[in-house]
C-alpha cells in the first residue's frame, strides 16, 4: 500500500504507478529530488512498470559538483 497526500488529504493506492499516471506518450519521464528514498522509489516504479510488459531505463547521479559560478549565501 502507498501513501501520499493529494489536496491535504491523506489518501492510499495499490501502487505508485497509479499515483503518478504516466501518461501515454512514448517516453515518460519521472524524475525524484529530495532527502530520502529516492532510489527506491524510482526501482519500485521500474518493476511496476516492467510488470506491466514495458521497458525502461532508470538512472541517478547523486554527485553534486560545485561551478565556479555557484551562488553563495553568506550569513
Amino acid at each position: 500500500m502507498i501513501s501520499y497526500f493529494r489536496d491535504d488529504r491523506l489518501c492510499e493506492a495499490d501502487s505508485f504507478l497509479s499515483v503518478v499516471k504516466p501518461d501515454d506518450t512514448e517516453c515518460p519521464m519521472i524524475a525524484a529530488v529530495g532527502a530520502g528514498g529516492k532510489t527506491s522509489t524510482l526501482r519500485r516504479l521500474a518493476e511496476e512498470y516492467a510488470l506491466m510488459g514495458e521497458k525502461g531505463n532508470c538512472s541517478y547521479n547523486n554527485s553534486y559538483e560545485r561551478r565556479d559560478d555557484s551562488m553563495e549565501l553568506c550569513g
